[in-house]
């Protein structure tokens, strides 16, 4: 977006690097999640069946904290991860073993 373009330049110019993301877990304006969990692992089954992610075989998800403050979105992200683990094919990594990262990239200038 050619408006966040200076705000970009300005994050990196001060050391800091943005990743951005291949889905997002979506909330309404009440902070309820509109997808439930099984909506959110056929997804990112989707994502991957279909090489939609920016990085090959690698994929952010972005869910925003506050969603999960009920017990019952918290729940629904319990059984999300619980699913996802189940499955082989995925792996849960932190944000700085993303391809291209380096221990560098997460250090102030």
């Amino acid at each position: 977006m050619k408006s966040s373009g200076t705000a970009a330049d300005s994050i990196y110019s001060n050391g800091f690097i943005a990743v951005g993301w291949d889905i997002e877990w979506h909330y309404d304006k009440s902070q309820k999640l509109i997808q439930t969990d099984l909506e959110m692992v056929k997804g990112i089954d989707s994502a991957f069946a279909n090489n939609k992610m920016k990085t090959k075989d690698h994929l952010v998800l972005l869910a925003h904290d506050r969603t999960f403050k009920k017990s019952d979105d918290s729940a629904c992200l319990h059984r999300f991860i619980t699913a996802l683990k189940q499955k082989d094919e995925y792996n849960f990594e932190i944000i700085s073993a993303y391809p291209g990262l380096t221990k560098d990239s997460f250090s102030r200038k």
